[in-house]
């Protein structure tokens, strides 16, 4: 949910046993600023420590999105690979992304607090999902 101000943000994560996570952590914990969802516990954990040491809110839409999908990136890849939970070196991830965009589509949203109506995300076009030359 979007809020009129990032204080008002509210991620809520529903986890496969019915734990809910609140703003991308555990409940007690920080709230963050983002929050992951992937297909395995592992997937999940390795995009959430990758979003801690990259995930800026002052960055262009661009640069997030290029951050997004290294993090989408990191989750297929721990999936695949559940025994290490090192995060791979950035050529890793680069290789890996642009592999898995050749084999997979995207689709994404995109939240806007300036909505003028109560639905505040939009789907994302196929040109905004394209690799920028700053990402």
């Amino acid at each position: 949910e979007i809020g009129e101000t990032t204080g008002d943000d509210l991620f809520l994560r529903l986890e496969y046993d019915g734990a809910i996570a609140l703003n991308g952590g555990e409940t007690g914990k920080t709230a963050r600023h983002f929050a992951a969802l992937g297909g395995t516990r592992a997937a999940t954990e390795a995009m959430e420590s990758f979003l801690l040491e990259r995930h800026d809110s002052a960055v262009t839409l661009a640069r997030a999105l290029s951050t997004a999908m290294d993090a989408w990136t990191v989750g297929h890849l721990a999936s695949a690979d559940e025994a290490t939970n090192a995060l791979p070196s950035k050529d890793n991830v680069a290789a890996a992304r642009r592999k898995s965009l050749q084999e997979r589509g995207v689709e994404a949203a995109l939240l806007e607090r300036s909505g003028k109506i109560a639905i505040r995300y939009r789907p994302l076009t196929e040109k905004e999902l394209q690799p920028s030359k700053a990402g």
